[in-house]
């Protein structure tokens, strides 16, 4: 899986718990989930990086826009 690290204060097993809960809450897995590995670093760039969702040249454009004003 993949979560935002902010969301969990960079903690990999407060993201690991929140998962858990989350699936068991929703029914989505049943039994013991354990927690087989990790990696901490991966920073996604991109349309989608950061999770800063951007459906539409616009506002890509209007970003933009607002960062060259602020510099």
């Amino acid at each position: 899986m993949e979560v935002n690290a902010d969301h969990v204060s960079g903690s990999v097993e407060i993201a690991a718990k929140d998962f858990r809960q989350h699936t068991s809450e929703n029914g989505l897995f049943t039994g013991d989930l354990r927690l087989e590995g990790s990696h901490i670093g991966v920073e996604s760039l991109g349309r989608q990086g950061a999770f800063d969702y951007q459906p539409t040249a616009r506002d890509t454009t209007l970003k933009a826009e607002a960062a060259l004003r602020r510099d």
